[in-house]
């Protein structure tokens, strides 16, 4: 299956990434089938051409290092990864995650992080409203 440019790409489907105290205003909120076959992790621009992802790593839930590096693909020069979706985790809650870059220029190490939050359109359990129409209640 061939994939998107990333110019066709829903914007769910592309993550950027931040600074540790900057990701949690940046966080994706999102439901469970929202996400399509690949979605893009926008590099930052000033830094895309000098930078090597080292590690990835899901931060909350704690699941520890993810080895899927060598699934993360960067497609020529141009400034994004490519991810399959179905190596992310897709359980409701929050996710967050920790990519480990290393600068050819400087040798530093640069830790930047997305986030997102799957929502599920069809939880298991009855909302507390309905639970009160049933019983002949106005729901409030």
């Amino acid at each position: 299956m061939k994939r998107k440019k990333l110019s066709e790409m829903k914007q769910d489907n592309i993550f950027n990434l931040y600074s540790y105290t900057d990701v949690t205003a940046n966080v994706k909120i999102l439901n469970t089938h929202q996400l399509e076959n690949y979605v893009w992790i926008a590099l930052p621009k000033e830094l895309s051409f000098s930078i090597t992802l080292s590690k990835v790593e899901e931060i909350v839930p704690n699941n520890g290092s993810i080895d899927f590096i060598d699934k993360v693909a960067r497609e020529g020069r141009h400034p994004w990864l490519c991810v399959r979706a179905k190596f992310l985790n897709k359980s409701d809650g929050y996710h967050l995650y920790k990519l480990t870059f290393k600068n050819h220029a400087t040798a530093d190490i640069l830790p930047l992080y997305f986030a997102y939050r799957i929502q599920n359109d069809n939880p298991e359990k009855s909302y507390v409203y309905m639970k009160n129409k049933e019983k002949g209640g106005n729901g409030k």
